[in-house]
């Protein structure tokens, strides 16, 4: 009947609110840490969707790309985005549907620069993410 619940989802009451994270990286900061970066982030068990925006473009040689995944899937949500790009140029995770794991749940961000050292740039990682088993509040 409508309105009703299928028996195997009625005890499922349980919401939570998503949650975001809004990174700035300088890249100075970056470089002294070399150029992979792991983020601690999201916790185990997330779905994280989110996006890369440059501030200030890096003013490395030749060119100079972000890759950003995870230790396992280097590149899962981004290849080869250009951070040589203009101000506000946003790059958007490709949506994978996964769920990170115990043990795989920084976000690592990897730069590869070709040419002169950068002096300048900065970028910002913003996502969103809901927890697998998680709960803010009940409904129903």
């Amino acid at each position: 009947m409508p309105g009703e619940y299928l028996p195997e989802l009625k005890g499922a009451t349980q919401r939570q609110n998503v949650k975001a994270v809004d990174v700035r990286i300088n890249l100075a900061d970056w470089i002294a840490r070399g150029n992979v970066l792991d983020l601690d982030i999201v916790p185990d068990s997330a779905f994280f969707y989110g996006e890369v925006v440059i501030e200030v473009a890096d003013n490395s040689g030749t060119t100079a790309v972000i890759d950003i995944g995870d230790a396992v899937d280097p590149d899962r949500y981004v290849a080869a985005a250009n951070l040589k790009a203009a101000a506000n140029t946003r790059t958007a995770f490709t949506i994978t549907g996964y769920r990170n794991t115990p043990g795989n749940s920084k976000l690592r961000l990897t730069r590869t620069p070709v040419g002169a050292a950068a002096t300048a740039g900065t970028i910002v990682v913003r996502g969103v993410y809901t927890t697998v088993g998680a709960g803010d509040f009940t409904q129903g």
